[in-house]
């Protein structure tokens, strides 16, 4: 009959897309195995608060670490220059010490060309005293040096006046290590220039110098002998005699 012709043909195209579309969804299906899933990790995602607010990963991480001033400390400042004479000459042979602080004093030898450098400063003012064989004691002030800052100063100096002498005992034999210690005229009186002191050497002969040069006097003393003190003559020479302590 035709009408179940018709419901034959029609049945058969029904079941042809069905197939085309079943075998359409496992080829789709084998395509996306073939596709990379992206998986975040639980510890990258930022906690949130009961109310549903984001947070801060930071918030969560405890105390931040500290600052690089803080783990290091204050930075230290220095001072550097070089020595001259008054003609602008360098000096190659001296000290330089640094007061200051309320640290005890430090000293640094000059290096070639008179250079000098003092490092390990604090911030405020600190007084630089520049000694030398050949010179005469200098006192300059470095005023409001700050945290870190590294400051060029350079000392001027002047050349010292020498003493020299002899000490011997009263048989006329030389004394050695005799300590030598120059007086200084100075605003209350004269006073001892201990920065200055030497010894005498072999043949009892002594050689001072790197004071301020206005020298009053001069003071021998040597373990067993009287200590003396000699006012100073124009000639800038003194001999000394020392006596045995008796008993």
């Amino acid at each position: 009959m035709p009408w179940r012709a018709e419901s034959t043909s029609l049945l058969a195209l029904a079941l042809v897309l069905v197939l085309g579309l079943v075998a359409l969804g496992v080829a789709a299906g084998e395509d996306r195995r073939d596709v990379p899933v992206s998986v975040t990790p639980v510890s990258d995602i930022a906690p949130s608060s009961p109310s549903g607010r984001v947070e801060a990963w930071g918030e969560h991480a405890g105390v931040l670490p500290p600052s690089s001033r803080e783990l290091l400390g204050p930075r230290p400042a220095s001072i550097r220059g070089f020595l001259r004479s008054a003609d602008g000459r360098t000096v190659d042979r001296g000290t330089v010490t640094v007061r200051g602080g309320g640290r005890p004093a430090r000293s640094g030898e000059v290096g070639p060309g008179g250079a000098f450098a003092l490092g390990g400063l604090g911030p405020g003012t600190w007084q630089l005293l520049a000694r030398g064989p050949d010179f005469a004691t200098v006192s300059v002030f470095v005023e409001h040096l700050s945290e870190g800052e590294v400051r060029l100063h350079d000392v001027a100096v002047v050349r010292s006046p020498r003493l020299r002498g002899e000490v011997v005992d009263p048989e006329g034999r030389p004394l050695a290590g005799v300590r030598i210690t120059p007086w200084r005229r100075g605003p209350d009186g004269d006073e001892l220039d201990a920065a200055t002191a030497v010894e005498t050497d072999r043949g009892g002969v002594f050689d001072v110098g790197g004071g301020v040069g206005d020298w009053s006097q001069v003071q021998a003393a040597l373990p067993g002998f009287q200590t003396r003190t000699v006012r100073l003559g124009s000639s800038r020479f003194a001999r000394v005699c020392l006596e045995r302590v008796e008993g």
